[in-house]
């Protein structure tokens, strides 16, 4: 994306991006004080998006290296981005019994757990686990529940009425997205690896795996979601240098190739992640349906998170309906992604989530 594209996103955008980094050094807060020190930011705007998308204690830490060197961080903010790097530090320490009970029941089962999403990355990803927070411990079961007996289906089920669980077993909603992608679950667990975790035997997905379902997760979120690209930017950094034959090969046999394609170019675009020029051929998107998604991506705004709070009352009336339109665009990218089947069945999906709650 050009550089005269970028500067029509809202700077709150910008540096939201900028800082979006887990080992965010001198250099880095050098080039964002480079580039803000001297420009005009909406600090309530900002510290609500962090807020909001569970980026806040990131922001402490990246932020405080950027006042350091000349940005002029208000005060205010720093101190209630403080607090979210504290709560983080808590909820954190609070949940490890709550996973180590968990994978004591499946240990004791005699059941392979695999740890997803939050609770992988906290275990072979992140060096700073406190710096997000996911708002579940994500656990897959390798049988399902009709292949274990009554009761030990129904203890490790349990779980999810006890804690900040979302436990599955045989097949998970996050990775398949309500059943609306053919996930191979066996390949999945063939690739997956065995780890020790407080102790305890438990299993997570090989480098590539990881990789193509934080894409999955990135969909999930409408690829909206600050810390789903965190995320994604981490894991790429974990494995560098990325197995990019690996990933393509994962996303095609788990048939959400434009999926992948979709998040990886919202990293390329957003943050300027470097990505391999054949990307598109490699995971075999057609140029139109490339061009749809890089168009979307373009056009969309974290910003839009604030229009919805009233957050930006005080902007001018085109500034604000600009802003809306971004976001009613951002709603299209995942569809974008879809093949026909899914658009229908994931309207149908809606609908009919749409009628219960009426009901």
């Amino acid at each position: 994306m050009s550089t005269a594209s970028k500067r029509h996103w809202p700077v709150e955008d910008r540096l939201i991006f900028a800082c979006l980094k887990q080992h965010f050094d001198s250099d880095d807060a050098s080039r964002v004080a480079e580039q803000f020190a001297s420009t005009a930011i909406d600090w309530d705007v900002f510290g609500h998006i962090a807020a909001e998308h569970g980026v806040g204690a990131l922001m402490y830490v990246n932020l405080g290296r950027c006042a350091d060197v000349g940005v002029p961080v208000p005060a205010s903010l720093l101190k209630q981005l403080r607090l979210a790097l504290f709560q983080s530090v808590a909820e954190h320490k609070r949940r490890e019994p709550q996973l180590r009970r968990a994978l004591e029941l499946a240990n004791r089962l005699g059941q392979d757990a695999m740890l997803l999403k939050g609770a992988a990355l906290n275990a072979v990803v992140y060096a700073h686990p406190e710096y997000v927070l996911s708002l579940d411990i994500d656990i897959l079961i390798r049988n399902r529940h009709e292949d274990l007996p009554e009761a030990d289906a129904e203890s490790l089920w349990n779980l999810n009425n006890s804690g900040p669980f979302e436990v599955s077993l045989g097949d998970h909603h996050d990775l398949d997205l309500n059943e609306l992608f053919p996930v191979d679950y066996p390949m999945l667990w063939r690739s997956a690896k065995l780890i020790e975790v407080q102790g305890l035997r438990a299993w997570v997905m090989a480098p590539t795996d990881m990789i193509v379902f934080a894409c999955m997760n990135c969909c999930r979120k409408r690829f909206f979601h600050p810390r789903n690209l965190y995320v994604l930017r981490t894991l790429l950094e974990t494995f560098d240098p990325v197995d990019w034959n690996g990933v393509c090969g994962a996303a095609r046999h788990h048939h959400c190739q434009t999926v992948v394609f979709a998040a990886l170019e919202c990293l390329r675009c957003w943050i300027g992640w470097a990505t391999p020029d054949d990307l598109r051929s490699r995971l075999g998107v057609s140029i139109v349906r490339a061009a749809l998604i890089r168009w979307l991506v373009e056009a969309m705004s974290f910003a839009s998170l604030a229009t919805r709070t009233h957050l930006l009352r005080d902007r001018t009336m085109a500034s604000q309906l600009n802003e809306r339109h971004k976001w009613q665009r951002s709603v299209l990218l995942p569809y974008a992604c879809y093949s026909w089947r899914q658009v229908t069945q994931r309207i149908r999906w809606l609908i009919a989530g749409r009628s219960v709650s009426a009901d």
